[in-house]
This record gives structure tokens, sequence and C-alpha cells, in this order.
């Protein structure tokens, strides 16, 4: 008897308000999740490649990204690169990304393209044994504005991870973030999940509290119980094209993503997913 392929679990990590560290957010739980032994990829769904450089690849000399993939012309184990670090890899992004952009609005249906690349490796007994369904997670960068890419991301994720900052704007930005959520649901993806993480978050900081009280007031069930709190390490280790678990395994933000990624884990056993 022929054992089912486990599909790996799918997070877009998303917000419309800029800087408040998705990137950041998809490298380091991507790579605390890959030391557990969990093999990941990640996806750079965002022109500016802020992922791809912060992994250490140079931008300039990618020649094969999730453009291509996007526009039909590689297959996405074709385009996968190794990080140098144990169980995770990446789908880089380059200049191209922004041409593909241009030519999904062309196509009807477009949205599904990026889940129908994931899903196509596992179709027959034959790639049972491919990179992709040997994965126990996809991690998505999406970029903060773009809604072709954006759409990509939800529609093929099972949990959208919302990284906030306890600040007015990012907070006001939310209500644009669950009209996405209620259109991929009613659309295109119904079972999609949502979570916020708190990120960047100084605990002396008054007013931060006191929007942290308040997010917890109304979204207390959508919010992991983790936070990441404001800590230099994690700026440094961007600079060295590390993540902070490469750079500061001992940090106390490093045990916050090792929580995280628990917690994580913890919320897709939750679910009674296949995972």
């Amino acid at each position: 008897m022929i054992k089912p392929v486990i599909k790996p679990r799918i997070v877009a990590i998303f917000h419309q308000k800029g800087g408040v560290g998705k990137t950041t957010t998809t490298l380091n739980l991507a790579a605390t999740l890959a030391g557990m032994q969990q093999p990941v990829l990640m996806i750079d769904l965002d022109p500016a490649g802020n992922l791809t450089s912060g992994i250490g690849l140079k931008i300039s000399k990618v020649r094969q990204s999730i453009a291509d993939v996007l526009v039909g012309s590689e297959t996405l184990e074709s385009v996968i690169q190794p990080t140098g670090i144990p169980f995770l890899s990446i789908i880089p992004s380059n200049l191209e990304l922004m041409s593909a952009v241009k030519l999904l609005t062309l196509r009807s249906r477009h949205e599904r393209l990026l889940r129908k690349s994931i899903d196509l490796p596992q179709l027959g007994p034959q790639m049972r044994r491919s990179p992709v369904s040997l994965l126990k997670w996809i991690l998505i960068d999406c970029p903060p504005s773009g809604l072709p890419l954006i759409m990509q991301a939800l529609v093929a994720s099972d949990l959208l991870l919302t990284p906030l900052r306890c600040e007015y704007y990012a907070l006001q930005s939310l209500e644009l973030v669950f009209g996405l959520i209620r259109e991929v649901r009613m659309k295109f993806n119904p079972s999609l999940d949502f979570r916020m993480l708190i990120n960047a978050f100084v605990k002396r900081g008054k007013l931060q509290t006191m929007i942290l009280e308040q997010l917890r007031n109304f979204y207390g069930e959508y919010m992991f119980n983790t936070m990441i709190s404001n800590n230099s390490k994690v700026g440094y280790s961007q600079v060295e094209g590390k993540s902070v678990l490469s750079y500061a395994p001992k940090a106390v933000v490093t045990e916050q993503y090792q929580s995280l990624a628990q917690e994580l884990m913890d919320f897709f056993v939750s679910k009674n997913n296949n995972y």
C-alpha cells in the first residue's frame, strides 16, 4: 500500500504596512524550524528581494527565481536553491518579478498559479521523493503592496501570519488585511487561517503596552502567545546575512523564535491537519 504524500504546511507572512518585520519573521522562523530538523522552503515573493539578500544571495546574480515559476517557464522544484543551512532552502526573487506581475494581470484565473505549482509535484507516485514532497513547511515572504503577488500567496496558504508592531499606524492598517482575508476566503481559499505576531515589542514602552492591551481585548483569539522583543541582535544578524539563530544562538530573541516555532507546530496539530 502506497502511503499518501503529506503536504507541507504553507504560511504566508504578510501585512499591508511596510517595516513591521515580515522578512525578518520569515527568515528567523524558517531557520528555527529548520534547526528543529523540519525541512523548510522559503519563497521570496517580494520584488525587493530582501529575503534573498538576507540569506546571503546576491540578487543581481540570481538567474532563476519565483518569477520564472509564475510565468510558467520553470517548475517550482527547478528553482529551489540551498541556503547553506541544513533543512532550509529558498526560491529567490529578482527584478524579473516586476515583469511577471504585469503578465499575471493579463491572465484569467491567475490567482491559483502558485498553489498549482506547489501541488503539481505531489500528483504521481514517481514524485513522492521529490524535494517538495519532502518538505514540512513552505514560508512565503510577501510584499506590502502588489495585489497579484499577495493573492498568489494567500490563495496558496493554510495560514496568514501577520507581524505587527504595537504602533498606531500598524494597528490602523489591520482592517485592510481583514478585507483581503474575507475576499480570499469567499472566492478562492475558504480554509485560510489567520494569526497575528507581536514583533519588535518594547516592554518598557507605555504606548506599546497600551496598544497591546487593546489588541488582546479585540483580537486575542487570533494572536500568538509568543511575542518577539525589540533586540539589537536581530539587526546585527541582518548585516551578517544570517538568521538570528546562527548569529546569536543563546540570545533571548532566539529563544522567542523557538517558542514561536513550537507554537506554530502546535497550532497545526490542533487543526487536525496532516502534519
